[in-house]
């Protein structure tokens, strides 16, 4: 699935990163500058009954996935597992970067949702 993260599909469901407001991508080349200015980002699902379901291309990205792993959404129902949506891309905020006696410390804010572990990950890749 790599390659679909500095893009938008068709169909994706997007989110405003001001006001939270979701809604779906019709014309990906027409929202693109929103996208570049990190106005909004797509959302990534966690599967489930109540999540709300992207159309067309990105219908067909997240469809693929759980084929991939012999999995359907039916499984989630029969589960009763709600499902959601969370935002694809997070910036974090008030980035401090500190050396002292060789050691590197890093403080930061992230927005609510989001994982300060996935986070460091992400910047202590090699």
């Amino acid at each position: 699935m790599k390659g679909f993260f500095n893009k938008l599909l068709k169909g994706d469901i997007v989110k405003k990163h001001d006001t939270g407001g979701l809604f779906i991508i019709t014309k990906p080349k027409q929202e693109l500058r929103r996208f570049l200015n990190k106005e909004i980002s797509f959302t990534g699902p966690i599967f489930g009954k109540e999540m709300k379901k992207p159309l067309y291309e990105a219908a067909e990205l997240e469809k693929s996935v759980l084929e991939a792993n012999k999995i359907n959404l039916e499984m989630f129902e029969k589960l009763n597992i709600k499902g959601t949506r969370r935002i694809g891309r997070v910036f974090p905020k008030k980035v401090f970067l500190k050396k002292l006696n060789n050691k590197l410390y890093i403080e930061f804010f992230l927005p609510k949702g989001s994982y300060a572990t996935n986070f460091l990950r992400e910047i202590m890749k090699n």
